[in-house]
């Protein structure tokens, strides 16, 4: 039990933030450089890095790499524990010691064991890596819950040979979520095999139930599930998973003494990042789908999917790893931002939104039914040197919604792409820095008119170019169509040039029932002749009317021919 303990604290270690020698003990100690990671903690320990002192510690007492020593084991472990860090003050309970003074240095000066070759370096069997592993997958789930002020505890790990993998169970699982409950999992058992030598399947058969308790409400709920399958792939390298099938059928939520109850037809969470060059890219999806509630009141709840994604394209994930890590060590130390370069981080990430089948009863807005809506907000080629935005909505088959004004007007269909293509986005980056340092520094930006002005010439030299593509709505009593595009163009007052096109449909017998009073849903009189006006400026075609918004080279912003501001104050006018 002692073992595991003082294994799994450092997999907590492994896991936390680190500075930039103890990120290269990280990597080295993940290869198998023992030799390498024990010399990167040696120079950050004598230096007081705490999680140093705990990792060297941990090498000592389990015979990483070297002959195990408890009584050296345990004065690293003092070093740490008396600057406050939690592992290490478990190690030594682990041990059956307490924090007490000590020389400020390990009376024993670990030896730097030049000469040894990479099977004396090995661990002492295979089994004790996949342990290992599981224990960084841990220590993961630990700290993303830890930075939500969250954590995971358990009890023992054991790992067991089995034919060509290992059986491992991990016992008393507790997560404690840090937003008000409590989550109680229990053992659960997993079969792990060996893919190569940085990448493990891990196959884990989740448990049938769950109890989450509110720790304020003190509310009990029970969790239950059908089916379930949960396949990952792990890179012990990356410490990500870079794969994940995962199923949960026949989901039933129900509160003990309440009436309230939830039930989920299927849960699911799919990714698949691949590696191409050192880049990654894949889909990381999760999914609901059959949702049903109902509560004491008679309010029920229905949704027949919810779909969150995010699509990555030439993700750096070990770049990434590193830089979210200094960012980390940073704040903790109170050194604030560093100056980190994010170029070609990333290629490009794809994020969307998707519900369908929402049917809602007895909400404060009356009953909502909505048939489908989707968000997508995408970024391409952030890695060249001109980047690419897509803004892309709509929804459909709303009805019976009430918004609190004319529900004639509230739209049952809404499409809307945009883009804005070409962005040139280090200068975009670098003006926008500028001009957020003058203000942190200043108070005040002084130099934003030259900044701009420099702007609007790597606008006009990129090519920028502002799209709306398939605008389109349609109410019961009003429909319209949308598009255009504004391009870049330093050498205009305005520095855009471009025009958008406006169709409506029903406009004119919109207002015309407003004026005859013949609309219980009227709004007010000045809202009425503003409509009046706006139909009056409208051209004709067949049953709609049409408008033109254009942006002049002479910097003129024109309505069907006419000053748009002058147009604007007459619809003003009482």
């Amino acid at each position: 039990m002692k073992r595991v303990l003082i294994a799994a604290a450092l997999a907590v270690g492994l896991s936390a933030p680190a500075l930039a020698g103890f990120s290269d003990g990280q990597r080295l100690f993940q290869a198998g450089d023992y030799d390498g990671a024990m010399a990167a903690w040696m120079a950050d320990a004598d230096a007081g890095d705490a999680r140093s002192q705990f990792s060297l510690g941990t090498m000592y007492h389990l015979g990483i790499g070297v002959a195990a020593d408890p009584e050296v084991a345990a004065e690293w472990y003092q070093m740490a524990a008396r600057q406050g860090y939690e592992p290490a003050r478990s190690a030594l309970a682990a041990m059956g010691r307490e924090v007490v003074a000590a020389p400020a240095r390990p009376a024993v000066t670990p030896p730097r064991m030049s000469g040894k070759t990479d099977t004396d370096r090995a661990p002492r069997d295979a089994r004790e890596r996949v342990e290992f592993v599981v224990k960084q997958l841990l220590a993961q789930v630990d700290h993303s819950v830890g930075e939500r002020s969250g954590r995971l505890s358990y009890g023992d790990v054991t790992v067991v040979e089995s034919g060509a993998g290992y059986d491992v169970t991990v016992t008393d699982i507790y997560l404690v979520s840090g937003r008000g409950s409590d989550v109680e999992i229990g053992t659960v058992t997993a079969r792990v095999g060996v893919e190569d030598d940085r990448v493990y399947g891990i196959d884990v058969d989740l448990p049938a139930a769950l109890v989450v308790r509110g720790a304020q409400s003190g509310h009990v709920t029970d969790v239950t599930f059908g089916a379930r399958r949960a396949k990952i792939r792990w890179d012990r390298q990356l410490q990500a998973i870079v794969f994940a099938d995962v199923a949960l059928d026949k989901t039933v939520i129900q509160t003990r003494g309440q009436a309230d109850r939830a039930t989920i037809e299927t849960i699911a969470i799919n990714s698949d990042l691949r590696e191409t060059d050192g880049l990654w890219s894949g889909p990381a999806t999760f999914s609901l789908r059959g949702i049903e509630a109902a509560a004491d009141a008679g309010n029920t709840f229905r949704l027949g999917a919810l779909t969150l994604g995010a699509e990555f394209t030439r993700f750096d994930m070990r770049r990434y790893a590193d830089l979210a890590r200094e960012l980390e060590a940073n704040r903790q130390q109170g050194r604030g931002e560093p100056d980190l370069d994010v170029t070609g981080l990333l290629g490009g990430v794809a994020f969307n939104f998707a519900i369908g089948d929402l049917n809602v009863v007895g909400s404060r807005n009356g009953d909502i039914q909505l048939a489908e809506a989707h968000l997508t907000l995408a970024f391409e080629n952030l890695d060249q040197p001109l980047a690419n935005f897509i803004l892309d909505y709509g929804h459909g088959g709303v009805t019976s919604a009430r918004t609190g004004v004319d529900d004639g007007l509230s739209p049952r269909e809404l499409r809307l792409r945009t883009t804005l293509d070409r962005i040139p986005l280090a200068s975009v980056a670098k003006r926008g820095g500028v001009m957020a340092l003058e203000y942190a520094l200043l108070g005040q930006v002084t130099s934003s008119g030259v900044l701009v002005e420099q702007l609007r010439q790597e606008l006009t030299q990129a090519g920028t170019i502002l799209s709306i593509e398939n605008g389109t709505f349609a109410a019961p009593k009003l429909s319209g169509d949308l598009s255009g595009a504004l391009k870049a163009d330093a050498s205009t007052p305005l520095g855009v040039v471009g025009a958008f096109d406006l169709r409506l449909a029903g406009l004119v017998e919109l207002v015309g029932g407003y004026l005859a009073g013949d609309d219980p849903a009227a709004p007010a009189a000045e809202i009425v002749k503003a409509l009046r006006s706006f139909a009056d400026k409208g051209v004709p075609d067949g049953d709609a009317l049409t408008y033109r918004l254009e942006v002049r080279r002479d910097g003129q912003v024109m309505l069907n021919g006419e000053n748009a501001f002058t147009a604007f104050m007459e619809m003003q006018q009482p």
